[in-house]
């Protein structure tokens, strides 16, 4: 009898336990989440050394380019973000990270700001 009952308790805690394990977020999904946390605070370098785990661990994550994209509008460098959105058309054009990214740098350039102060 007491055999059956711990089973039951080690089957019931196993089964309590699962969940927890199932939602247990990636070092991927905690340093995209450090990056965007670096963004909204203005902290660049909690946003560069998230990018730069984040580029070890897959450097072709249309998350992880988004992101390198967004720190290097945010610097200025626009060629470099240029680079970065063109890389990212080649590897997943229909993302929803590179349609944000377009949108970002269409919104960036001159002429894009132009026509959004003209909307408002």
């Amino acid at each position: 009898m007491r055999k059956f009952t711990l089973n039951i308790f080690t089957l019931s805690l196993g089964l309590a336990v699962m969940p927890m394990v199932e939602a247990a977020p990636t070092a991927q999904q905690q340093l995209l989440e450090q990056v965007r946390l670096g963004e909204a605070t203005h902290r660049e370098d909690l946003v560069q050394q998230s990018l730069y785990r984040l580029e070890l661990i897959d450097p072709n994550n249309p998350d992880v380019i988004a992101a390198r994209f967004r720190s290097l509008l945010r610097q200025g460098d626009i060629d470099g973000a240029q680079k970065q959105l063109d890389r990212l058309s080649q590897l997943a054009p229909s993302s929803n990270a590179y349609k944000s990214s377009r949108t970002t740098m269409l919104l960036s350039a001159p002429d894009g700001r132009q026509a959004l102060q003209q909307a408002r």
